[in-house]
């Protein structure tokens, strides 16, 4: 959560530009008072129907091109972007933005060519185009510094810090805060003092940090303190309960967390309580308090559901569920679990819809601009075609009028045509090129409709396999219950939970190799000790390996750290935990180690289960249906997780392979780096 917390503070460091003269524009005329309706109206329904919004805009502009206002045309455009921006269509956003960027340079309105070139460096980070982004905020800065606007100075660069965060380039991020807070402090500007500070405090945290980050934050609340702003110092003050977190001083940790609900209650901010409780939840639930944790995890759902707010209630379902689970609560555990996943499913659902969506939009636009280029192409060639023409006929004509000055214009037309034909021949071997990178276009997206087919067919049954053993359990267990047979019930309740846990992994591979096709995953490397993370996985298969009386050792040091993303860490050592399990016969055993050398940790999973042979051990990290196996008492599986693992490991600058003799078990093992 802090790290949620800290981009909310920095987006709200940037979101305080004024309107300048766009906003200020005098309207005499009755035309002029007619645009302003419409741009009112515009802007009020926005948030509502920005569809509506889009209609009222365009006639705005229309009307105001008649009257051949300029000032009102650039306001429309704004109303426009607004509205297109709202529906997620970003490229029109920025043209519009663009053409207000050229109307405004004819009037020499710094100002506006200022803020509108912060508005498209804020669009292109919609997009995730950070490049872009850099390049719109760092002409944004050259403006302000040229100006001598040293408000617009402060608050480019807190807008590049941004974009160089979400590149994790933490240390020039800090850099450009610092410049920023020093302008603050000149303008005696204590509130964006404040929020710069919170800021830099972010980003030494992400760095790992944490005395400093832990300082900077308490400096923070100092000032939020003096400038009676309650709802920053709320936030403050939940970040500062993170770290304390982070550091193990757990005292600390929970004074704040504490403080931080009473200031959110006295704000009545339900949200922000909703985010507190569930980072209280996970707070005692890391130092095994499951009663508090149980308490403040039921209060971040309530919370939650009052604020609509999704990815909160998907935690508390899943924290609810594993403290029943804990506490041996079996049922209550399979009721927050279904809750979890049917919440995690719709969620994904709406997600991989707009994916999907925003894929589509993007190969339609590169299409017709592909054709566009290329219809220009060819009005080029046929325009240079009849400039030739007309070249040689007047040559012609000069060389009748006048012999001597003959030589002169052949010379000419011979260079001329010269030019002409290797223009000419460029201008073709770029047709050409823009062919061949369209025809690539298909090719790759039949590539990925062809993977996302293979897929299904792959899972199709193995989805349906866990449901179906589920079905009649109910019956069952009624019937048992009404012999008296209760003995049984604890075989039931454990293949329940096996199965469970098989479904549950099943879809978190297939989530997390979706989200990896179509870049949703988000990277956030910290410093974390390994061998917590494999105590964390192995407590998952603790039934599993109790059920097939598996031997688990683990030789790993209590201080050995790597730098990973801890979320992908998790899935990977739980996958090949997993395939440890399901290939190893009965009574076998899984040793799981690791070591650091050169900058570098080396872990290591081996077991003495059946092996893998020759042919499949060559494909073992594709997806396809005929590597996929039972285990040893006839688990199930997808196939997606070597294939997870491999691009996990990769993702977070590591290596990962696999050593196997059929009949003789299984090493896998991968290398991650210790430090950033």
């Amino acid at each position: 959560m802090l790290l949620i917390k800290f981009t909310i503070l920095l987006a709200l460091t940037v979101t305080q530009s004024p309107s300048h003269e766009v906003n200020q524009i005098d309207q005499p005329s009755n035309a002029k008072n007619s645009i302003n309706n419409l741009l009112g109206k515009a802007e009020q329904i926005l948030a509502k129907s920005a569809d509506s919004s889009l209609v009222l805009a365009s006639e705005a502009a229309a009307q105001s091109k008649q009257l051949d206002d300029t000032l009102l045309l650039i306001k429309s455009y704004r109303a426009q972007g607004k509205a297109k921006s709202y529906l997620n269509q970003y490229n029109e956003t920025i043209q519009l933005f663009d053409s207000a960027v050229i109307l405004s340079t004819s009037l020499h309105n710094s100002p506006l060519i200022w803020e509108f070139n912060n508005d498209i460096g804020e669009i292109y980070s919609l997009k995730g185009d950070y490049v872009n982004a850099l390049k719109s905020y760092l002409e944004a800065l050259r403006i302000a510094e040229r100006d001598k606007e040293k408000e617009n100075i402060a608050k480019s660069n807190s807008s590049i810090a941004i974009i160089l965060k979400n590149q994790k380039d933490y240390r020039d991020a800090i850099s450009y805060l610092e410049k920023s807070l020093s302008i603050w402090r000149d303008l005696n500007n204590s509130q964006n003092v404040t929020r710069t500070i919170i800021n830099i405090a972010g980003n030494l945290a992400l760095l790992g940090d944490y005395d400093k980050s832990l300082e900077n934050l308490l400096q923070a609340e100092k000032y939020a303190s003096e400038i009676k702003d309650t709802s920053l110092l709320s936030d403050i003050t939940i970040s500062i309960a993170n770290i304390y977190s982070y550091k193990s001083d757990f005292k600390e940790s929970e004074k704040y967390y504490l403080k931080g609900v009473a200031l959110k209650k006295s704000l009545n901010d339900i949200g922000g309580l909703a985010i507190i409780y569930n980072n209280m939840s996970v707070f005692y639930l890391n130092n095994f308090n499951f009663i508090k944790g149980e308490r403040y995890a039921k209060l971040a759902l309530d919370n939650a559901k009052l604020s609509n707010l999704q990815n909160i209630q998907m935690a508390s379902f899943k924290s609810l569920s594993y403290i029943y689970s804990k506490q041996k609560k079996f049922e209550n555990a399979y009721i927050n679990q279904n809750s979890y996943i049917r919440l995690k499913d719709s969620l994904f659902t709406i997600q991989k819809s707009e994916q999907l969506e925003e894929i589509r939009a993007k190969y339609e636009a590169e299409k017709k601009e592909q054709q566009i280029k290329i219809l220009e192409g060819e009005n080029q060639i046929k325009e240079i075609l009849i400039r030739q023409g007309n070249f040689v006929r007047n040559t012609l004509i000069g060389g009748i009028t006048i012999f001597i000055l003959l030589f002169v214009f052949i010379f000419r037309a011979y260079r001329e045509k010269k030019r002409i034909n290797i223009l000419l021949e460029d201008k073709n071997n770029l047709i050409e090129q823009q062919k061949v990178d369209l025809s690539n276009k298909n090719i790759e997206l039949n590539n990925v409709n062809s993977t996302k087919d293979r897929l299904f067919s792959i899972i199709a049954h193995d989805l349906r396999s866990p449901m179906s053993s589920m079905e009649g359990l109910s019956g069952i267990i009624r019937q048992l219950l009404s012999s008296g047979k209760t003995e049984k019930l604890d075989a039931i309740a454990l293949h329940i939970d096996q199965t469970i846990n098989r479904l549950n992994s099943l879809l978190d591979n297939l989530l997390n190799w979706s989200l990896s096709q179509i870049n949703g995953l988000h990277i956030n490397s910290e410093i974390i000790y390994i061998k917590k993370v494999v105590l964390y996985s192995v407590d998952i298969q603790k039934s599993a390996l109790e059920a097939k009386k598996i031997t688990l050792n683990i030789d790993i040091n209590d201080d050995l750290k790597v730098y990973v993303d801890q979320n992908m860490l998790r899935t990977v050592i739980r996958n090949l935990i997993s395939n440890a399990i399901k290939f190893t016969p009965s009574n076998g055993f899984i040793n799981i180690s690791a070591s650091s050398d050169n900058g570098l940790v080396r872990v290591s999973v081996k077991d003495s289960g059946i092996g893998i042979t020759f042919e499949k051990l060559n494909t073992i990290f594709e997806i396809n249906s005929t590597k996929i196996s039972a285990g040893t008492n006839g688990e199930k599986g997808t196939g997606l997780g070597l294939t997870l693992c491999r691009d996990f490991i990769a993702l977070n600058n590591g290596n990962i392979d696999i050593i196997s003799e059929n009949g003789k078990g299984t090493e896998v093992f991968f290398s991650l780096p210790s430090k950033q």
